[in-house]
C-alpha cells in the first residue's frame, strides 16, 4: 500500500497543478457568479429585463387569410379577430399576401362538411409558420360549426380542468413545472460528461506513457494492481474536487437565482443530492477509469484509443438514449434496472435522484454492485499489464480483454 499512496501522491499532484485543471476549475463557477453579481447589482427588474431581451426574441404579430367557399363562416371569435381576415376571392387573398398584409392563407372548399377540404398556400420561407396558420382556421370552423356558442367552444377548447394527486408514499416533484424534466435533464449531462472526460483523461495519460515506455519503468517496482489504483484513485480525488466545486457553485448559483428573479423551490435541488452524487460520480468514474486504463496498457499509441474508448462507454451512450423515459417515468422497470445496473447506474441513478425520490435499498443496492464492480475491473485489468502487452505494438485485440476478465490473459 506504501507504493500505492506514492503513485497517488504524485498522479494527483500532476493532475490538480495543470494549467488546463485550474482554470476549468475556476473559471466554469466564476464567470457565472460575476454574471450574477452584476444582475443583482442592477435590480431585479432591470436584469430581468435585460434576460428577457437578449433571449427572449421579440414577438411579432402573424396575420393570416382565409376565403370561404363552404359558406359555413358566419362570424369570426373576438380572439381571432385582429389575426384572421376574410377574403372575398382568392385573387384578393393573393394580392393580400404579396402586399405583405397576410403571411398566409386557406380556402376552405365548399364540400367541407363532406370531405374536410381546406388548401393552404404559404410564401416559401414560412414553412413553420404555417402551422399557426392551420390553428386558427381548426378554431375558427369549431367556433361556427357550434353556431358560435362560446361556453360550448371554450369547453371544446380546453376539455377538462385537470387535478393531478400523484399516489406514493415518499414526496413527488410537481409534474406540471418544467423544472421536474430540466433539472434531471441537466444532471444527466453533468455526470455523463464528468464521468467520461475524467476517465478519457486517465486513458490519454497512460497511453502517452506507454508511448514513452515510462509504464514499463514504473512496472519494474510496481505491481500493476497498485499502478491501477493509484491512478483511478487520484483521478478520482481531481474529478471529484471538480464536480464537487461545480455542483456546490450551481446550488448556490440556483439559490442566489431565486432571491434575485424569484425562482420557485422547483428550481432548487436537495443537499443529499449533492451527497449521493459524490459517491456515484467516485464509483462510476472508478469503473471506466479503470477500463480505459486497460485500455491505456494494450494499445500501441495514441491514436487508437478513440474506436475503443467509444465502444466501453456504449453504456453511457446507452443513458443519454433513455434519460428521458426514465425523466418520465422514474419508476419504470428500465429505470430501475438501468440505475441498479453497474456501468450505467453512475448516470442513471443520479438522473432519478433529480426527478423523483428513491428508495433507499436501491440506492444502497447500486453502490454495492458498482463497488464490486470496481474491484472486479481493477484485477481484470491488471492482468493486462504484461510485458507482452505492454511491449507489442500490435493493435488492441479484443480477445485480450475477454481473456482478462474472465482470468485467462
Amino acid at each position: 500500500m506504501h507504493k500505492f499512496g506514492l503513485v497517488f501522491k504524485h498522479e494527483l499532484r500532476t493532475l490538480v497543478l495543470r494549467k488546463s485543471y485550474l482554470i476549468v476549475l475556476v473559471l466554469v463557477p466564476l464567470v457565472p457568479f460575476i454574471l450574477m453579481s452584476i444582475a443583482s447589482g442592477l435590480g431585479v427588474e432591470q436584469s430581468s429585463e435585460i434576460i428577457e431581451d437578449f433571449f427572449v426574441p421579440e414577438e411579432q404579430v402573424r396575420v393570416d387569410g382565409f376565403v370561404d367557399h363552404s359558406g359555413l363562416v358566419e362570424e369570426i371569435p373576438e380572439a381571432l379577430s385582429e389575426t384572421l381576415l376574410a377574403f372575398a376571392t382568392e385573387a384578393e387573398a393573393q394580392e393580400a399576401m404579396a402586399d405583405g398584409d397576410i403571411q398566409s392563407w386557406m380556402v376552405i372548399e365548399a364540400d367541407y362538411l363532406e370531405s374536410g377540404l381546406v388548401k393552404q398556400y404559404n410564401a416559401p420561407d414560412d414553412l413553420l409558420g404555417s402551422l399557426d396558420g392551420r390553428e386558427k382556421i381548426d378554431d375558427l370552423m369549431a367556433f361556427n360549426l357550434l353556431e358560435g356558442d362560446m361556453g360550448v367552444y371554450e369547453r371544446m377548447d380546453a376539455p377538462m380542468v385537470l387535478e393531478e394527486e400523484i399516489l406514493a408514499e415518499t414526496p413527488q416533484r410537481d409534474p406540471d413545472s418544467a423544472m421536474t424534466f430540466f433539472l434531471p435533464y441537466v444532471i444527466t449531462f453533468f455526470f455523463y460528461f464528468e464521468i467520461f472526460g475524467s476517465a478519457s483523461t486517465l486513458l490519454r495519460s497512460m497511453t502517452k506513457e506507454k508511448e514513452n515506455y515510462v509504464l514499463e519503468e514504473l512496472l519494474s517496482s510496481l505491481r500493476p494492481v497498485e499502478l491501477i489504483a493509484g491512478k483511478v484513485a487520484a483521478g478520482g480525488v481531481a474529478g471529484l474536487l471538480q464536480t464537487v466545486v461545480w455542483f456546490v457553485s450551481s446550488i448556490a448559483l440556483l439559490r442566489m437565482s431565486g432571491r434575485q428573479f424569484g425562482l420557485s423551490e422547483e428550481f432548487m435541488l436537495p443537499t443529499s443530492v449533492l451527497l449521493w452524487g459524490i459517491v456515484f460520480f467516485l464509483l462510476g468514474y472508478a469503473i471506466y477509469a479503470s477500463l480505459m486504463a486497460g485500455i491505456g496498457a494494450v494499445v500501441p499509441n495514441i491514436k487508437e484509443t478513440t474506436q475503443y474508448s467509444l465502444l466501453i462507454s456504449t453504456p453511457l451512450i446507452a443513458c443519454m438514449m433513455t434519460f428521458m423515459f426514465v425523466i418520465g417515468k422514474p419508476h419504470s422497470v428500465l429505470a430501475v434496472v438501468m440505475s441498479l445496473f453497474p456501468f450505467t447506474a453512475p448516470v442513471m441513478m443520479m438522473t432519478r435522484l433529480a426527478a423523483t425520490t428513491v428508495p433507499l435499498w436501491q440506492l444502497l443496492l447500486a453502490i454495492a454492485l458498482m463497488a464490486l464492480t470496481v474491484v472486479w475491473i481493477v484485477n481484470s485489468v491488471s492482468r493486462l499489464f504484461h510485458a507482452r502487452f505492454m511491449l507489442a505494438d500490435e493493435s488492441l485485440k479484443i480477445k485480450h480483454f475477454v481473456k482478462a476478465f474472465i482470468g485467462k490473459a
